[in-house]
């Protein structure tokens, strides 16, 4: 798993699309980085995301990040799940969320 330290500022704004089942071949393909335990997993998701250009991406197992060029299409591949948990996701299942503003 990559695991890397990203700085928590600037904030990055966004909103919450809801929580969507994912499977092998990943609704979201690209794994931007892994901060399982980490109480800002979701912030620094979405400042990965954003500076890799990208409006959509999902928080799973905890702490996983996950998004890709056309995630903002591909993120309901599977439907919704029941089984995210404190907005970091769940066993294949992933907290969606869409970033506000300029990327």
């Amino acid at each position: 798993m990559l695991k890397t330290t990203v700085p928590l500022f600037p904030a990055v704004n966004f909103f919450h699309l809801g929580c969507f089942q994912d499977y092998r071949t990943r609704a979201m393909p690209e794994e931007l980085g892994y901060w399982r335990f980490d109480s800002n997993a979701i912030q620094r998701c979405a400042q990965a995301a954003k500076r890799a250009g990208y409006l959509v991406f999902g928080v799973q197992y905890g702490g996983e990040c996950w998004s890709g060029p056309l995630a903002h299409v591909t993120y309901k591949k599977y439907g919704t799940s029941t089984k995210c948990v404190n907005g970091t996701g769940g066993f294949w299942a992933q907290d969606v969320y869409r970033i506000v503003g300029k990327l």
